[in-house]
């Protein structure tokens, strides 16, 4: 990965001790600690773009990351949900959108917010 890519990339991890979805803990004090993934929103050519744009980041356990694979379970408009409830600083589902190759409001405020509600009603923790 690219020296300017890695950086703010690694900042944002460090930003965060924990998995958006599960709330595993890293603890920077263990001899060993697990390791916490930044993975990007958007996929395929999208994907390129992400890499470099903290809005299309999630900070994810192994476990967690590899789940985001099925989109079943883990829809764009989800992800974008875990964004705005961790990082709302950064959030932007029209970046998002747009990085995708999409319209800008090809996913809405309101299914963003219906997800939010469901994730705080699934997950207590992240309350």
């Amino acid at each position: 990965m690219p020296k300017h890519v890695a950086g703010p990339r690694s900042d944002f991890a460090f930003e965060f001790d924990y998995c958006f979805v599960c709330d595993k803990r890293w603890h920077r004090d263990r001899d060993v600690p697990f390791s916490l993934d930044v993975h990007e929103i958007a996929r395929g050519p999208g994907r390129k773009k992400a890499v470099n744009a903290r809005c299309a980041w999630l900070l994810l356990c192994r476990r967690c990351h590899d789940a985001m694979g099925d989109v079943s379970q883990w829809p764009i408009v989800r992800q974008l949900a875990l964004k705005k409830i961790h990082d709302p600083e950064y959030y932007s589902r029209i970046t998002v959108n747009s990085l995708r190759g999409r319209s800008p409001n090809a996913i809405t405020e309101a299914e963003v917010n219906r997800e939010v509600r469901l994730l705080l009603e699934k997950y207590v923790w992240m309350r």
